[in-house]
C-alpha cells in the first residue's frame, strides 16, 4: 500500500465518524430534562417537601386523588361528596352506585342506605325515606310497595312491612292500615289478604276476631252467622 492510500483512507474513515456521530444535545435541554426528572411528582402523588433541589414525593392517602404528573402537586385533591377512593396513590375518584352514598368530602368508601331509605341514582349524597305504604332492604336503589296482607304506617320502613294481624286483612298492595273482619266473619293467620266467613252452624258476632263459634244444641246460625236463631 502507497503512502498516498493510507492517507485516503485515513481520511474517509474521519469522514464517516462525523457524519456517524450525533451532535451533542444543547445545554439547556439537559438541563431542563433533569430538573423535570427531580423536581415533578407522578401521578396520584404529591410534593411533601423539597431539600436542595430534590422533591420529597408521597402517595395521596385514601379519599384524595391526584391525575396529573406536574412539577407544582403540592397536595392532593379531595374526592367530593357522592364519589370515593378507596386506594392510596388514587389517580381519579369513583362514583358511589345506586343504593350507596357518601355524605362528607375524601371518603375512602360510600355507605350504604339502610333499611327504609334509598339511593336511586349513582353519586348520591343522601338516602331518602321510603313514604308510607312501602319499604327497602339494605343498599336498596328503589322501594317496594307492602304486598296484599301486609301495611307501612311509618316513612322510613326498616326492611319489611308489618303483617295485618289476626282478625284483619289488607286487600291492596301498599297499604298503610289493615281492615278489620266484620261480625259473621274471622281470620285466624296473620298477613292476609281476606277474611272468612263463619261456616254453616257456626256464628261470630263480634268484629276483629280469628276463630268462629259452634251454635249450640237447638240454635242455627243467622245469614252472615252474627247470631243465633
Amino acid at each position: 500500500m502507497t503512502h498516498f492510500t493510507t492517507i485516503l483512507l485515513t481520511l474517509l474513515l474521519v469522514i464517516h465518524h462525523i457524519h456517524s456521530t450525533p451532535p451533542p444535545k444543547p445545554r439547556s435541554l439537559l438541563v431542563k430534562q433533569r430538573q423535570l426528572s427531580i423536581f415533578s411528582c407522578a401521578s396520584g402523588r404529591y410534593q411533601e417537601s423539597s431539600t436542595l433541589g430534590i422533591v420529597d414525593c408521597s402517595d395521596c392517602p385514601q379519599g384524595y386523588y391526584q391525575a396529573y404528573q406536574d412539577t407544582n402537586t403540592e397536595s392532593c385533591i379531595n374526592c367530593p361528596r357522592g364519589w370515593h377512593q378507596s386506594n392510596a396513590r388514587g389517580l381519579l375518584c369513583t362514583r358511589c352506585n345506586a343504593g350507596y352514598y357518601t355524605s362528607n368530602e375524601h371518603n375512602s368508601y360510600c355507605a350504604s342506605c339502610p333499611y327504609g331509605y334509598v339511593a336511586t341514582s349513582t353519586t348520591a349524597t343522601s338516602c331518602h325515606e321510603c313514604e308510607i305504604g312501602m319499604h327497602s332492604i339494605d343498599k336498596a336503589q328503589a322501594c317496594q310497595n307492602c304486598l296484599a296482607g301486609h301495611y307501612e304506617n311509618e316513612q322510613g320502613s326498616s326492611g319489611e312491612c308489618k303483617r295485618c294481624p289476626l282478625g284483619y286483612h289488607q286487600a291492596n298492595s301498599k297499604g298503610t292500615s289493615c281492615t278489620i273482619c266484620l261480625a259473621g266473619q274471622y281470620q285466624s293467620n296473620s298477613g292476609a289478604s281476606t277474611c272468612l266467613t263463619c261456616a254453616n252452624g257456626q256464628f261470630q258476632d263480634l268484629e276483629g276476631m280469628n276463630r268462629c263459634y259452634k251454635c249450640p244444641t237447638g240454635y242455627i246460625g243467622l245469614t252472615a252467622a252474627v247470631s243465633l236463631l
